[in-house]
């Protein structure tokens, strides 16, 4: 189930660290971008044992074909970061 709630307490986190840091003349000791360190923080605390989100890869392609009008659409897909392998009770390689 996704929660709202839980995109919403990322998006503070986040901010809360740029905004630390922003301030300070050192380097955070979290690398930049700060994603997979404050997802790990909130699957850790709310016990979530897989984390789904799309990605776009930056495609010449699709780039060139949104800038010339052709698609709106961007070349996306999800992602799956599993963090206990027991939930998988199957799964099958696909190429495309």
């Amino acid at each position: 189930m996704v929660k709202n709630v839980t995109y919403k307490e990322y998006m503070q986190v986040i901010s809360s660290i740029q905004e630390r840091y922003e301030k300070e003349d050192k380097k955070p000791d979290i690398d930049y971008p700060f994603d997979c360190r404050v997802i790990n923080m909130l699957c850790e605390k709310d016990g979530y044992k897989l984390v789904r989100g799309p990605y776009n890869p930056k495609n010449t392609l699709s780039i060139g074909l949104i800038k010339a009008g052709a698609t709106r659409i961007p070349k996306t897909h999800i992602q799956l970061c599993i963090r206990d392998e027991r939930i998988i009770s199957d799964y099958i390689i696909c190429m495309y």
